[in-house]
């Protein structure tokens, strides 16, 4: 009696559970990647905003004032009258810096718009104000 045959499969790997993979694994991290971004400032407690929250781009250089009436630049202890010629610095090195001001929320109207007024001479491309985002839920409603 004859037996039949069996054809022999070939083996095969399957290629597109693969591409799945690599490509969430690509997501995952360009989207960690562009939610890290690190300033280089001592700690203080930040002003809460609801406004959009945008990310500096390129080089920054952190203005730090702390509740107790200290002064940095990027973690750099300085008076404030060192304020403008640093800062001049950095801009003459790159036009384009982005000067971040870091104030800490029990700091005074007053010292923040003295400092503010110390940063503009230094005539830099962009100034951002650090805040904490706040939770809107939290809000009053309005309008009515």
């Amino acid at each position: 009696m004859k037996l039949p045959r069996t054809e022999m499969k070939k083996a095969r790997i399957e290629i597109i559970p693969m591409i799945d993979a690599i490509f969430f694994l690509l997501v995952f991290f360009m989207m960690t990647s562009l939610s890290l971004t690190q300033l280089n400032s001592e700690k203080v407690k930040l002003p809460e905003s609801t406004a959009l929250q945008l990310k500096p781009e390129g080089e920054k250089v952190v203005v730090t004032a702390t509740k107790d009436g200290k002064f940095y630049i990027d973690q750099r202890d300085i008076q404030l009258a060192q304020l403008v010629p640093l800062l001049t610095q950095q801009v003459n090195k790159n036009p384009q810096v982005t000067v971040i001001l870091n104030f800490d929320r029990n700091q005074q109207m007053a010292q923040f718009t003295r400092v503010f007024d110390l940063v503009k001479q230094a005539n830099p491309a962009n100034v951002m104000l650090a805040s904490t985002p706040k939770d809107v839920s939290q809000l009053p409603a309005s309008g009515t």
